[in-house]
């Protein structure tokens, strides 16, 4: 997906270990940060049952109008992120 000449979408960059973490169950926690964010949020990456290596990184899109809504989308993940490296 081309982000560079959008201005509506926030790319958040999240390492590979941390994908499963981020996304949850089919998608349920970024549903969740989408519903407490007003935003519309998706992997860039791969698709169906292949995982990411733990040592590279995958995008999170963050789509919305609204740049409050995905400042505060990018704040979730990146809090999700540290809870995770916490673990």
């Amino acid at each position: 997906v081309t982000t560079d000449d959008r201005d509506d979408v926030t790319v958040v960059e999240i390492p590979g270990k941390s994908v499963g973490f981020i996304t949850g169950y089919r998608g349920e926690s970024l549903r969740q940060i989408e519903a407490r964010s007003g935003t519309f949020c998706f992997t860039e990456g791969s698709q169906g049952d292949e995982r990411i290596p733990e040592d590279e990184t995958e995008k999170v899109l963050i789509f919305s109008h609204d740049p409050h809504n995905r400042k505060k989308a990018k704040r979730i993940v990146e809090e999700k992120i540290e809870d995770h490296k916490d673990m």
